[in-house]
């Protein structure tokens, strides 16, 4: 056993995260301290999964972070110079790099590890539902929620909501009329404001580089050929927004828009095939239980076959072209056009296997339920 194994299987690992959450205790500035102990309890969590904390160690930054926390360096460095608000931002900015690191080793963990070990050991300790909880909150999709008996209002009850809609419909015009005096090209939401375009491009490409590895991840880890997922993760799944998510991204996008975002359209894809490839998932790509609120109001599989269609386009019109652009730029909607159709067919295939195999199990059920005679 190797030193770093032993120092792990005696609680090493725990017991250097938890002396570090400790001395978050003695920093003076405690709010950059509730900032880095975020990082530190997600850190707790990941270092369960088997293998992580050894790639974790691997990357010279993460090395230098958690030692670092450990010394004080941030609360140092921020008491050092009080009146410089720009090195607390500073260690901010840090701790967000920092965690999206911690989510990209993770994503290494699942490729590298194809086995079950590590899956099972994800769910044991929820960090599954942790990674979708976060999805949700970056991407601001709403998970569904499984409602088994709808329950009517009272009548007095129906009564106090339509007067609550009533008054709210009087007071919403003045509310309009005041956002819509400060709409336009240009103008901030914020009174006196304006609006910063290069700001508002930045945060949309990091928040689709997180939405990006968040959805990799999932796509590692529900992508095994080793490991079979079971009914708890379609009920994982069927309750998060992965699918809200996906549903979102194949009915809005133009092909315009698809292939300016290609990436995250790319891990989008993935994610979809992923999810065929589980015999207990791929009943998530098609019509879900209406019982899930919110309603579905196009199946993936429909979704899919549409954007199948828009990818048929494509390919007519680019055949009309005496000589088509050769450019990485040019490449990018061909990608996407063989991506799209690769994973229709894909998730295609495994829906109808899925409804054969429910067809035999249904067959054998009647069978077996007939008297003897």
């Amino acid at each position: 056993m190797s030193f770093f194994n032993k120092f792990e299987a005696k609680g090493g690992v725990a017991k250097l995260i938890s002396v570090n959450l400790a001395s978050l205790g003695l920093w003076e500035c405690k709010p950059l301290a509730d900032c880095w102990a975020i990082w530190l309890r997600e850190l707790e969590t990941f270092a369960q999964i088997p293998l992580f904390f050894q790639l974790f160690l691997k990357h010279q930054k993460c090395r230098e972070r958690l030692f670092g926390l450990l010394a004080g360096q941030p609360d140092a460095e921020v008491l050092a110079d009080p009146g410089n608000a720009g090195k607390k931002t500073e260690w901010e900015q840090e701790q967000k790099d920092a965690l999206q690191i911690n989510y990209k080793i993770l994503g290494e963990v699942f490729q590298v590890s194809r086995g079950a070990e590590v899956r099972e050991k994800a769910l044991s300790c929820g960090l599954l539902r942790r990674i979708l909880e976060r999805l949700s909150a970056i991407s601001g999709e709403k998970p569904r929620a499984f409602e088994d008996q709808a329950v009517e209002a009272e009548p007095a009850e129906q009564d106090a909501a339509a007067t609550d809609s009533e008054q709210a419909k009087k007071a919403e015009p003045a509310k309009n009329t005041e956002k819509k005096k400060r709409k336009g090209v240009g103008y901030s939401s914020k009174p006196g404001e304006a609006f910063d375009v290069a700001a508002y491009l930045e945060n949309a490409k990091q928040r689709n580089e997180q939405i990006k590895t968040l959805v990799d991840i999932c796509s590692s880890f529900l992508g095994s050929t080793d490991w079979r997922a079971a009914d708890e993760v379609a009920h994982l799944i069927l309750e998060s927004a992965v699918l809200p998510l996906l549903e979102q991204a194949f009915r809005n996008g133009s092909w315009l828009d698809m292939t300016k975002a290609a990436e995250v359209y790319a891990s989008y894809l993935v994610l979809a095939r992923s999810l065929a490839s589980q015999p207990k998932l791929v009943k998530c790509l098609g019509k879900i239980d209406p019982r899930y609120k919110p309603a579905q109001r196009d199946a993936i599989q429909k979704l899919l076959r549409d954007l199948h269609g828009l990818a048929g386009i494509f390919w007519s019109c680019l055949k009309q072209q005496e000589k088509p652009e050769q450019s990485e730029g040019a490449e990018r909607p061909e990608r996407l056009a063989r991506d799209v159709t690769r994973t229709y067919e894909e998730v295609q295939a495994a829906l109808a296997q899925h409804s054969k195999d429910d067809s035999g199990d249904a067959f054998v059920e009647n069978a077996l339920s007939l008297p003897l005679d």
